[in-house]
Parts: structure tokens; sequence; C-alpha cells
């Protein structure tokens, strides 16, 4: 299938690196929304995203021609500040301006020669980052450069975490092992713009934005939450300030039973544990596939290792 960019097929990658990211999941994502199109008959469809994170799904889908469509939004404003940058319909010139900031980012990293004058930057950043955070107006060159910083943090934070602790300020240490940075490529970001071209972007948590004026029958929504802890020791709940907890999870739960009962449909991801299925499937009405997905199994960074982790993808698709 030609994708809706170029004549040839092509790939968007994420820009930012997020936990959780669905890259893995793309194949068996893809079989079940190809089996959404058998029952619907919608070659192009509504798609929902209220965990929007890295995007991979949606950049995927889109490439493929499927989606008519999008709503993305996120608990995250920064997140979300950055894709609307990208967007460049809120921002005049957006994608050329955050490009500029960018290589004077680069330069200025890769001019250092050691680990401690690349800490030094990288503290200023998330320095000025936090700051803009948590000023309530911000100009469109400050969002622009907000935006700029968001990726330059990503880059070169350890292992790609995004955190906030209870003040709401991003708090990930550096990471040591960052030498030579690359922050973009121009056609990915290019590429990742005219993605967004159709499609509402907003802040917001999935309470706000799975509602039912704009959720409607044979719409698709792909719901990826913060997961439900392997263990006590696995815990990882700080991606907002907000946090997550088995309460939300529920509420979610009651939002999936009411996309079903209008006829929507969904795709929820998580981690595969017997709450998992008490909360989200528990008369086993849904379809329920286990992953096994490669993932960093230990929030502590001194035990942080890669390893199989058990995933579930429940599903109104059957």
């Amino acid at each position: 299938m030609k994708n809706q960019l170029f004549e040839i097929d092509t790939f968007i990658k994420p820009p930012l690196k997020w936990v959780g990211g669905k890259s893995q999941l793309l194949n068996q994502l893809e079989l079940l929304i190809l089996e959404y199109i058998k029952f619907t008959g919608n070659k192009r469809f509504i798609y929902h995203e209220p965990f929007f994170g890295g995007g991979a799904l949606y950049f995927d889908l889109w490439l493929k021609g499927y989606i008519n469509y999008a709503y993305i939004s996120d608990i995250n404003s920064s997140l979300i500040n950055f894709y609307k940058v990208l967007q460049n319909i809120e921002f005049d010139g957006s994608l050329k301006k955050i490009i500029s900031q960018l290589n004077l980012f680069e330069s200025k990293f890769n001019s250092k020669l050691t680990i401690d004058q690349k800490k030094h930057i990288y503290t200023k950043w998330v320095s000025e980052f936090n700051k803009l955070k948590v000023k309530q107006r911000k100009s469109d060159s400050n969002k622009i450069y907000q935006a700029a910083l968001l990726l330059a943090i990503n880059k070169t934070c350890f292992n790609g975490v995004y955190r906030e602790n209870q003040k709401g300020c991003f708090n990930v240490p550096f990471n040591k092992s960052s030498k030579k940075l690359k922050l973009y490529d121009e056609d990915n970001l290019a590429a990742v713009q005219n993605s967004l071209k159709k499609a509402k972007l907003s802040v917001g948590s999935f309470t706000q934005n799975i509602n039912f004026k704009t959720t409607r029958q044979n719409h698709l929504l792909f719901l990826d939450p913060p997961y439900i802890p392997l263990s006590s020791t696995s815990n990882f709940s700080d991606y907002s300030s907000e946090g997550f907890s088995i309460k939300e999870h529920k509420l979610l739960a009651e939002k999936i039973n009411k996309i079903n009962q209008i006829g929507g449909y969904f795709i929820l991801t998580n981690s595969n544990t017997s709450l998992t299925q008490e909360i989200y499937n528990p008369k086993n009405i849904f379809y329920s596939l286990d992953v096994d997905v490669s993932r960093s199994v230990n929030s502590v960074g001194s035990k942080r290792k890669t390893g199989l982790v058990k995933e579930v993808i429940i599903t109104n698709i059957r």
C-alpha cells in the first residue's frame, strides 16, 4: 500500500524515545486492525489515542493510509506541546525554527570534550525546561524552545525516560554514555509534521479525552495507559506528577465497556497480570492475546536489565 507522503514505502521513526513504546508490537497490533477493517468495512477510519507517548502505532497506521482523522491526546503537556510545534498549525514556521534551535543545541553539546562539560549543558537544559514548564503564559517562541529542549533532554537523559517529581519537574539524570549528539532527522520531522495535518492534539486525562461526543460507533481507540506493576518493586507511576493509580485503571475499564456498548472498537495494552484481567476483562467477554516484549525490567538504575516481559493485548475486535 502506498503511504500518504511519498510514492514509495517509507518509515516514520517516533522522534522521542518513550517508555513502553509499541514498536515491538506493531505486527500483532496491525493484524488486529486488519480484522477491525474487515468487520467494519472502513479502510480509512477515525482513530483515538489518549495515551500518545511516542506514537509508534499512529505513525505506522498513518503511513499505511488507514487514518482518516485522529484525536491525539496525553496528560503530559510538554509532550503535546512538542507535537503541536511539529504540527505547525498554531505556530508560524515552527518546523524551521525548532530545527534551527536543535542545530544550536547539537553544536554546543558536541563542542564539549569531557563528560562533565556535557553534563553541565544537560543540567542547564533541564533547568530551562522546568522553568518553562511552570510558566503560565508562554509565547510561541517559548513553546518552540520548550519543544526543542524536550527533544534535547530526551536524547541525553538516562535510558530515554520521562519522569516528573511531585512538583511537576523533570528529574531524570544525565546519560553519561552520551558522546556525539544527533538530535533529529530533518526528513523524519517533516514526515511527522505531515502525518499530523488531520489530527486534533489536546492535553488532558483519558477521562476528559475519551468522551462520547467525539467517540462514536466504529471509531478505533488505542489505549496504552501506564502499566499495572508486575511486582511491588517495579512500579513506575511518575510519568506525570499526577501518577496513575488502580482507581484510574478501573475508570478506564468503565470507559472501554461504554466504547463496546456504543459499537466502537478498542485495543488496550498492559502488563500481563491477574489484576489486569480482573480490571479490564473480568468476565472474559473481550479477546486477550499474550505477548512477550523486550523491556528494561527494573526502575532502579543500578539493577536495570533488559529481558522478556509478559504483556497482554485486550480488545473487542474478534
